[in-house]
């Protein structure tokens, strides 16, 4: 089994200076995919999976150039870096599925691209106020092959933590609706149902109680920072800083 603790204390610098240039590449490629969507949608392009491909193809064409913000590439560097060391870290304590240690590499790479997809989405619902399905149906359908797997969670698990959200959620979008705020978005419900298909029912109230919880943080410090009242969040971020402190948990 592989102990990430011992690996980066014990002679092997070379592989956490390989996470940290790997998560800056994949940063980058994130920040760029987001501000090509952004563009492509401000430009009257429909919300598609052939928009965002195209969105992919330009962020990949090395000789576009825009003017790229650099402490949001910074962050999110930063903090993907901290993801894929939570995913090693806790799957290194076999705690993520219950897989053979000859798919550890496999798993983990799985898992990492779960945390980047999710990163992703993050990014294009700060630029656009969406969450694209190209991403999160996707997500969902490799949620739903492992469930079935029964490598992470049992299939029957995944499936009752998937309802569970989308009737939550659900419910609590048409009673503010009600209201006359949007308060969830039909994004965030398809997000977080993937959520539910790849870590089940734990990990998918822990996930939302941790997104929920840093919102409300958020939303308290911009009031005391005088900012003006905002009612309708970008959710993307919090969901996928909610995965990761989801794996944070899972070392204690």
């Amino acid at each position: 089994m592989f102990n990430f603790d011992s690996a980066a204390q014990g002679g092997t610098p070379v592989l956490v200076m390989a996470l940290a240039g790997g998560s800056y590449l994949l940063a980058l490629l994130a920040v760029r995919i987001a501000h090509a969507y952004a563009l492509a949608l401000s430009e009257g392009a429909p919300a598609m999976w052939r928009t965002l491909l195209s969105a992919v193809l330009q962020a990949l064409n090395a000789e576009w150039r825009y003017k790229m913000p650099v402490g949001t590439l910074v962050l999110f560097a930063l903090t993907l870096f901290a993801g894929v060391v939570l995913v090693l870290a806790a799957s290194g304590h076999g705690s993520l599925w219950r897989a053979p240690d000859g798919l550890f590499w496999g798993m983990a790479a799985l898992h990492i691209a779960f945390v980047y997809v999710l990163g992703v989405l993050a990014l294009i619902d700060v630029r656009t106020g969406l969450l694209p399905n190209a991403l999160s149906y996707p997500l969902a359908a490799f949620g739903l092959v492992l469930a079935y797997s029964g490598i992470i969670v049992r299939l029957p698990e995944a499936l009752v933590a998937a309802a569970v959200i989308v009737l939550l959620l659900a419910c609590v979008r048409a009673f503010m609706l009600r209201r006359g705020v949007e308060g969830v978005g039909l994004g965030d419900i398809k997000v977080l149902m993937a959520v539910g298909l790849w870590l089940g029912v734990q990990g998918a109230f822990t996930v939302m109680l941790f997104a929920n919880v840093l919102l409300l943080i958020w939303a308290g410090m911009r009031r005391m920072a005088g900012g003006p009242q905002q009612h309708d969040f970008a959710f993307g971020p919090f969901i996928w800083l909610g995965v990761l402190m989801h794996f944070a948990v899972k070392l204690l």
